[in-house]
């Protein structure tokens, strides 16, 4: 039942990013407030930190490549990565430790690209809807870390 917030918004960062290309401002902040509020517990400030600066590096990462390919300062947020994915990034970062975010990170990206493939075969799309895949992810980490959990509990 406490995650049934998070969840809830999940779900609407999935919806409204694969059907519009695009989520709602107001959906980062509560978003951001349900992470905290679900990890005060569990993540320390300092791995929240540690997360946002894994975001930065991949971000300044992904820059640098751009600028290289073009020949040219090319930012992310110039037509490759929207500003509603980076949002979204951030407003999780509190749900994580560290090795967990980076694995949530690089398996969802991995899952996304995959989503997106296997979407594209149904009908063509120009953009990826990343925010509203890593959020259809999020969901299902959540549920598998929520069983895991019962589980080790009830046979540990």
């Amino acid at each position: 039942m406490e995650y049934f917030f998070i969840i809830a918004l999940l779900i609407v960062c999935f919806y409204q990013d694969v059907k519009s290309r695009g989520i709602h401002w107001i959906i980062f902040p509560g978003l951001l407030a349900a992470s905290i509020y679900m990890a005060k517990t569990y993540i320390s400030v300092e791995q929240i930190l540690y997360n946002l600066m894994y975001i930065t590096f991949m971000l300044g990462a992904l820059t640098i490549y751009l600028s290289i390919k073009k020949g040219r300062l090319t930012f992310p947020t110039d037509g490759y990565f929207a500003w509603g994915d980076i949002l979204f990034l951030i407003a999780v970062t509190p749900l994580f430790s560290f090795q967990s975010f980076m694995l949530f990170f690089t398996i969802g990206t991995c899952v996304a690209l995959i989503m997106h493939v296997l979407a594209s075969i149904i009908k063509v799309q120009k953009s990826i809807p990343y925010a509203g895949y890593m959020a259809a992810f999020g969901i299902g980490y959540i549920f598998l870390e929520k069983t895991l959990l019962q589980f080790l509990t009830i046979n540990g």
